[in-house]
């Protein structure tokens, strides 16, 4: 079965979580937020009304095709978890969701930037059209149109049959009325992955670690999402950096997101899979798993994976207040890690702002499960850059 994986970002109060749940339980809200109370996962999300986490919603399109929809969050403070979450979730497409009454904001130029480093293809969705003015909605419509047009070159357009690349969808719609809602349900069901999976298949099988839970009966359950490769029943793979090092563990069973239980998960598939320690006088402790870490096969079997701590980049600063020089320490977005690590060394004096440099990085606190071409992401305060990993030191 084939995963559409989309990334829903928006402002705080945009009624980004609203959409995802009215797309997804199929109900349409009240206005007080009916909706959202829906998926919700924790009790100061609904307190607040407010997304502080990355939540993931699915909805089956037919017997051979599911949405996935990674909710993030909106709110400034939760940044980082938006990023990481973004930059993790191997996303085939962004959804970009825009209150109409509130207009382009700074979070929203903030997730255009990140959509845009990323290269993901994205969708442009205008909620609360009921209770906007119209002259307030127009304005809406040229802020996001003007923004997209210098930072993609690129233009806006409402006819869902345009296959033009360089034009972007708009969408406009009500969680509550429900207007505008089956257009956006029906083009986003016809949609089909934007990642090659299929040659990904032909690689070694990594698997990136969301979450890790100890159910009765069975033992260490961990969820997440392969990246490449593929994994079946009873395969032998690593599980780690555990202290550094990695656990031989064998694969007991295998469950997709609809709680199906399935022989296979390929590259483009989340899922979760229970597994047992090949070595019985090795235990798994759950609490030393954690996310970022991986489950590894390779295809050659000579080859042992080890974790990493330093690593040359190619970056280049989108913004920082000043200059970026040796012994600073950003947090490293890269895949599902997120660690702060510390700048060793850069080819010039420093770095600012729309510059470029080759950058050795030391991770602060632990060796990571990192490859090269891998990208990467920082953010500190103000700074933000991008990269991508060139060259992995073996550690002596």
């Amino acid at each position: 079965m084939k995963e559409i994986r989309i990334a829903v970002l928006g402002n705080v109060d945009s009624a980004k979580t609203t959409l995802v749940s009215t797309l997804t339980n199929k109900i349409l809200d009240d206005g007080r937020g009916f909706a959202r109370s829906k998926v919700f996962k924790h009790k100061h999300e609904q307190e607040t009304g407010r997304t502080s986490s990355i939540s993931f919603r699915y909805i089956k399109v037919n017997d051979e095709k599911y949405i996935s929809f990674i909710d993030l969050a909106g709110h400034e403070k939760y940044f980082k978890t938006t990023v990481h979450g973004l930059n993790g979730g191997l996303a085939d497409y962004a959804v970009l969701v825009i209150g109409s009454n509130m207009g382009v904001l700074k979070m929203t130029r903030e997730h255009l930037g990140i959509i845009k480093a990323l290269n993901i293809p994205f969708f442009v969705v205008l909620t609360k059209i009921d209770i906007c003015p119209e002259n307030v909605l127009e304005r809406t419509e040229n802020e996001i149109t003007r923004l997209i047009s210098k930072n993609f070159k690129k233009e806006i357009t409402e006819d869902i049959t345009d296959t033009d690349k360089n034009k972007v969808k708009l969408f406009k719609l009500s969680n509550v009325t429900g207007k505008g809602l089956d257009t956006f349900r029906d083009y986003l069901f016809l949609q089909q992955p934007s990642i090659n999976w299929e040659s990904k298949r032909q690689k070694d099988s990594i698997y990136w670690i969301d979450n890790v839970y100890l159910v009765k009966g069975i033992g260490i359950v961990i969820s997440g999402t392969l990246k490449t490769g593929e994994i079946k029943i009873n395969d032998k793979m690593l599980l780690g950096p555990v202290e550094g090092k990695f656990i031989e563990v064998q694969v007991k069973s295998i469950h997709n997101n609809f709680r199906e239980e399935i022989s296979m998960i390929t590259a483009g598939l989340s899922g979760c899979i229970a597994i047992k320690s090949v070595n019985r006088k090795e235990v798994i402790n759950k609490k030393k798993i954690r996310k970022g870490m991986v489950l590894y096969q390779s295809l050659n079997l000579e080859k042992r994976t080890r974790a990493f701590s330093k690593f040359t980049a190619s970056i280049t600063i989108l913004h920082h207040p000043t200059t970026i020089k040796k012994n600073y320490e950003p947090v490293i977005h890269c895949g599902k890690i997120a660690q702060t690590a510390v700048i060793e060394s850069i080819d010039n004096e420093y770095l600012r702002t729309g510059d470029k440099g080759m950058v050795k990085f030391r991770f602060k606190y632990r060796p990571e499960f990192i490859e090269k071409d891998d990208v990467l992401i920082f953010r500190e305060g103000k700074t933000k850059g991008i990269g991508k990993i060139i060259d992995i030191e073996t550690d002596s």
